[in-house]
């Protein structure tokens, strides 16, 4: 059901593209791109990914999971070259070397998941004031991504939450130990941690999409604008079933800058622009991090983590 959603949702954005873009004035577009831009992007793309893994680092260490910070952001990198498969995610878990603890690390990755939605919303919500008109677009989707989050991260509101039927099926399933771990990786204050090293890491994906317009030349699109954009892009992206979001979350933004006055060839080229530079830098550096991690631990029997989270 959710691939065929997906599925639609990419076959609305294609008809809406071939309805409203001139294709062949967005091709013209990003020929005429200023290289010059490319390098900065490229940066910012790498310092975005090296964020998540820092944050990653730190939700491990909450779960007592004792990883050095590079085989972290090596396996947290490396998990980049999977991206577009279904496990992508969880395969980080594999690539930290501590399979023995499945049940440990995997909540860290939803966690992060989780967080990633979160300060995406945040930010998101707190564009607002400053362009009312991207409220319709973006309160719809992220207060009650924030409501959530605040029930989830609040004690008191939590234990309210445990006496509802379904949580607790969900609390006496196989999975209920991931589930409690998980919940209390969601917790106040790692909550707030996470937060606060989310929000950063959202900015400078947004900075990727405000140099991805400039190297296009669209006008008039301020840091605020493309920070909005950015995190409602993201929002959605992760949103749909389909890898990366693809086809959404490309029509998502090109759709929010033409919202915003932006013409929709331009719109258009500036999204792929940041797309390709994006996903491009992510796959790049998985594939060097997994080689990495192939010559330095081949396999995970190597790499003595085989006790990881034993410590108390």
């Amino acid at each position: 059901m959710r691939l065929g959603v997906g599925l639609l949702m990419l076959c609305a954005a294609a008809f809406l593209g071939r309805r409203f873009l001139d294709m062949r004035e967005a091709f013209a577009n990003l020929v005429a791109m200023e290289p010059g831009y490319l390098a900065p992007i490229a940066l910012l793309a790498a310092a975005y990914f090296v964020l998540k893994g820092l944050r990653w680092q730190y939700y491990l260490r909450a779960a007592a999971v004792a990883v050095p910070v590079r085989r972290t952001l090596a396996a947290y990198l490396a998990g980049q070259w999977f991206t577009f498969t279904p496990a992508g995610e969880l395969m980080r878990v594999y690539l930290l070397g501590a399979d023995a603890e499945f049940a440990r690390v995997a909540p860290t990755v939803v966690v992060q998941a989780a967080v990633d939605f979160v300060s995406l919303a945040l930010v998101a919500t707190a564009v607002v004031p400053f362009y009312p008109a991207l409220a319709p677009a973006v309160l719809p989707l992220t207060v009650p991504v924030l409501l959530t989050a605040a029930m989830l991260a609040c004690p008191p509101l939590r234990r309210f939450a445990t006496a509802w039927p379904i949580v607790r099926w969900l609390l006496s399933g196989r999975h209920a130990a991931a589930l409690r771990q998980t919940a209390q990786l969601f917790g106040p204050r790692p909550a707030a941690v996470g937060l606060l090293m989310g929000v950063p890491t959202v900015l400078v994906g947004a900075s990727t999409l405000y140099l991805a317009g400039q190297a296009i030349g669209v006008p008039g699109v301020s840091p605020f604008r493309a920070t909005g954009v950015y995190a409602m892009t993201q929002l959605l992206g992760g949103l749909s079933p389909l890898p990366q979001g693809l086809g959404v979350a490309e029509g998502t933004g090109t759709l929010l800058l033409s919202y915003l006055g932006v013409e929709p060839a331009e719109a258009l080229a500036a999204i792929v622009v940041f797309r390709t530079a994006t996903l491009g830098v992510g796959v790049g550096l998985g594939l060097l991090a997994l080689l990495l991690l192939r010559l330095t631990a081949p396999t995970a029997e190597r790499t003595g983590t085989a006790d990881v989270g034993q410590s108390p």
